[in-house]
């Protein structure tokens, strides 16, 4: 078993989720992918919060943009295909509560930014796993963290177990989003951005 971390310019636009396709069907061996959100996602969804948070409605523009980017990528993939349609739809529509929750309650907490951060990787992890035709795995319900929102401490002995439960007999493709972690009561962490070893070292443990 391989595993493969496809960064946001990776991922980052149709013609290069069709070239990790081809990365992918080109390995000889079970395969996880690890994927990012599509390039610059995070970074929008980021500051669509601060904006919401200080009362400035231009986090619409963002939002805007964020979902203008990822339904352009989907038709360029799909041609329109319902079933991706629907389900990115559900992502970003949750991410629009959240930002207008931001905006009344003009407050942006840790662990709200967490409850966002990741919405990016959900949604680019479907669009991968859908177009590859892969199984997804959510990473969110087998990476278990504290509290530490923004920045959180994997407990590996409760993930390590998870994760030989759920792929030590595993065969296939199977793609997951990056990033993304619950701490022990459900709620969304984040294992801090730029950190794209975690993933790898998890399942390397599975590996040895």
């Amino acid at each position: 078993m391989k595993v493969l971390k496809f960064g946001g310019t990776s991922v980052g636009s149709a013609e290069n989720i069709r070239k990790v396709k081809s990365i992918v069907e080109n390995q000889n061996c079970d395969v996880i992918v690890v994927v990012s959100a599509l390039g610059g996602i995070t970074d929008k969804i980021l500051a669509a919060a601060r904006k919401a948070a200080k009362g400035d409605d231009n986090f619409h523009n963002d939002l805007a943009e964020i979902k203008s980017r990822h339904h352009e990528t989907i038709h360029q993939l799909f041609n329109g295909s319902e079933p991706i349609i629907q389900t990115v739809t559900k992502l970003l529509d949750e991410l629009e509560q959240i930002l207008t929750g931001i905006t009344l309650v003009g407050e942006l907490t840790a662990k709200t930014l967490d409850r966002i951060a990741g919405i990016g990787e959900r949604i680019s992890s479907h669009i991968v796993s859908q177009f590859i035709g892969a199984e997804r795995f959510d990473s969110s319900e087998f990476i278990r963290t504290d509290s530490n929102f923004g920045k959180a401490i994997v407990d590996f002995t409760v993930t390590n177990k998870n994760i030989q439960d759920i792929f030590t007999d595993f065969k296939g493709i199977a793609v997951i989003p990056g990033f993304i972690s619950k701490n022990i009561k459900g709620e969304f962490t984040t294992i801090g951005r730029g950190v794209l070893i975690i993933p790898r070292l998890l399942f390397q443990q599975l590996l040895m």
